[in-house]
């Protein structure tokens, strides 16, 4: 990625926050990483950085995110919520909301929510989001990292994703523009950000019940070496996923502190 990259996603991008400062590197070993350093420099609120390709992008629980060159858009995006505003959970529901929807508005694919953090299309997951927080004097700070697949398709992914992911460009059936994803996805992060730090959780609930792919399946997963089985009765960014267990008992659960192994 280069200084056009980020001219062109700025081109009309008006937005509040996200956005406010924009980086596009060629080779990082994590955007992740690379927020934090420009976090310790004293980057503003919104700083965005994107990269070409990442050699160790993360994922959930320590997984490696599979971030090739020229293939996706492999961001993060430096946030300092308002005390009582830093919540991990719904910061990553926010962030699975913005990828969902700028994917719908850029290419009418009907993107959906996996629980905790993934963003599937027919089932294949295209997207991912984490989250990271540190404390700081100030107060909390966080980053908030996505990679989505937007182009090439089966044949150019490992073995070990075969039939379990997808790209933007795949199931269109035709070329995406990354700078065209990349800025309806600073759009959308920059609105539903904003509806965040509003207290709107309601808002927050309710789409993302409309677009939960996980809602009334059956899942299996597993908490502190304990595994659960039971049916999603609802998904809420304050209590986490309520799950009726098979003697009909309720329990919630967070999405930071599970591991899903199965879904449906």
């Amino acid at each position: 990625m280069s200084a056009s990259f980020s001219k062109k996603v700025r081109q009309g991008l008006k937005t509040q926050i996200v956005g406010r400062e924009i980086h596009a590197h060629k080779l990082v070993v994590s955007t992740n990483d690379v927020i934090w350093e420009l976090a310790d420099r004293g980057a503003a609120e919104g700083t965005v950085v994107f990269a070409d390709e990442q050699t160790r992008g993360r994922g959930r629980l320590g997984r490696t995110w599979w971030s090739p060159r020229g293939q996706g858009i492999w961001m993060s995006v430096l946030l300092r919520p308002p005390a009582r505003g830093g919540s991990v959970p719904m910061t990553t529901v926010v962030g699975a909301l913005a990828v969902a929807d700028a994917i719908l508005a850029e290419t009418r694919l009907p993107a959906r929510i996996r629980w905790p953090n993934d963003v599937i299309l027919d089932g294949k997951k295209v997207a991912g989001v984490l989250v990271e927080a540190r404390e700081r004097p100030a107060g909390r700070e966080l980053v908030l990292g996505i990679g989505i697949n937007v182009l090439g398709g089966q044949s150019d992914m490992p073995s070990e994703f075969a039939g379990l992911a997808t790209s933007l460009s795949e199931a269109a059936g035709r070329e995406i523009e990354r700078t065209a994803i990349a800025r309806a996805l600073l759009r959308e992060l920059d609105r539903w950000y904003q509806i965040k730090l509003e207290g709107n959780a309601d808002a927050v609930n309710e789409r993302w019940r409309e677009l939960s792919a996980t809602l009334g399946s059956r899942i299996v997963l597993e908490e502190q070496g304990r595994r659960y089985e039971g049916d999603v009765i609802d998904v809420d960014v304050r209590l986490g996923l309520a799950l009726r267990l098979s003697r009909g008992t309720i329990r919630n659960f967070r999405g930071e502190h599970v591991s899903v192994l199965r879904h449906g």
